[in-house]
């Protein structure tokens, strides 16, 4: 009798609940499955800062403990060339190794220095994992990749789809070997269960565009009801220019250990040696002529010089983008790239006829770009790298 009641009691407001915590479940576990990689490559994945197999890249900040050498304990960011400067051992080449493989590396380098250099490195920040969104979304921008993201799971973290978008004709840019390699995604078609293998994984550099789905005539009606709205990435030979930050550092020379801003002239200042040309030098060169100088002055003086923030490699974006201004060049940067990173167009911009200003020994030279040929693909060469310095005009 009393567990008739007990039974009673619990198939009512109670067995209810029990069953849509059971289908919550099981629901749950059915959302649970593999992601499936676009086109080939099934065999990799992504993986997390903290993980063996993490890959460097430019922009990660590191921090470089060496066990009682304090001299040469440090947060360095990764430069745009891929390498790191060092006390005693100058250049290091960061990108495209793991944190593992760069401690060993360290730890061999260290070793002609000391004996038994306990080195430890930590990526403090994954900034090198970033895609570029623009489009019909309705935040463009740069996301930064904190873990394995797919084309479905990006589309939320640029704002979900403005009502222009044609969302069959998604376009997955991505450079490999040099080349642009092109995804076309049917998002509805994978919401839809139909084409799940298109749900790619993105991976760092890739640049994802969202076209527009409307007639010019259709696309003026949903506007009328919406509110108002260099040197390149991989290059060794990183030359510093103006408002590039420095640190100098000298070995047991605590006086002459500093961190300085290059002037507008070029020059940058130091104890002993007054002013120095500093622009115009890859760091290797600046070590070069600092340890020639302070010879002078200081027996066999061991000189690094670390790039802390690569300020000079810089474009300017004006015209129809949403946010026109001065953009700072992290990594290899290209046309498709530069406009999510300006807001993207606004809706009268002249996508045809973009035009880049640069500027080539003294004189000014004028590339024309049709940026809905370069997403289409119909001209690649269209999706211009960008250099330092570059105007980058939106009629």
């Amino acid at each position: 009798m009393n567990c008739q009641l007990f039974f009673l009691k619990i198939s009512g407001t109670t067995m209810k609940r029990l069953v849509n915590l059971i289908i919550s479940l099981a629901l749950g576990l059915c959302l649970i499955v593999p992601v499936v990689h676009g086109q080939g490559s099934g065999q990799e994945s992504d993986v997390q800062a903290d993980s063996d197999q993490y890959v460097i890249g430019p922009e990660d900040v590191l921090y470089i403990h060496v066990w009682k050498e304090d001299a040469l304990i440090r947060t360095v960011t990764v430069r745009m060339d891929g390498k790191i400067s060092l006390p005693l051992i100058d250049e290091v080449q960061a990108a495209g190794y793991t944190p593992l493989q760069l401690k060993q590396r360290l730890t061999a380098s260290l070793g002609k220095y000391m004996d038994n250099p306990t080195v430890s490195v930590t990526v403090v920040e994954a900034n090198s994992s970033k895609v570029f969104i623009t489009g019909e979304v309705k935040t463009p921008g740069v996301i930064r990749l904190r873990g394995q993201t797919t084309i479905v799971q990006i589309i939320p973290l640029a704002g979900g789809f403005t009502d222009l978008a044609d969302q069959k004709k998604i376009a997955v840019i991505r450079k490999e070997g040099g080349k642009d390699r092109r995804f076309e995604v049917n998002y509805k078609d994978i919401v839809a269960g139909k084409a799940l293998e298109s749900n790619i994984v993105l991976k760092p550099g890739d640049t994802i565009i969202v076209p527009q789905g409307y007639p010019e005539e259709a696309r003026d009606e949903i506007l009328k009801t919406q509110p108002p709205g260099e040197v390149t990435a991989d290059s060794d030979q990183y030359v510093i220019g103006s408002e590039d930050v420095l640190y100098i550092h000298v070995w047991k020379e605590e006086n002459l250990i500093r961190t300085v801003t290059v002037r507008i002239d070029g020059n940058i200042s130091l104890p002993l040696l007054n002013e120095v040309k500093a622009a115009g030098l890859t760091p290797l060169q600046l070590k070069e002529l600092l340890t020639k100088k302070l010879s002078t002055y200081i027996e066999n003086p061991i000189v690094s010089v670390t790039v802390i923030e690569a300020n000079s490699t810089k474009v300017y974006v004006s015209g129809q983008v949403k946010t026109p201004g001065v953009y700072r060049l992290r990594s290899e940067t290209t046309i498709l790239q530069i406009i999510p990173m300006a807001g993207g167009f606004t809706e009268w911009a002249n996508q045809k006829k973009i035009l880049i200003i640069r500027k080539e020994n003294g004189k000014e030279k004028r590339i024309t770009v049709n940026y809905k040929k370069a997403v289409s693909g119909e001209d690649p060469g269209s999706n211009v790298i960008l250099k330092a310095g570059d105007t980058i005009i939106v009629p």
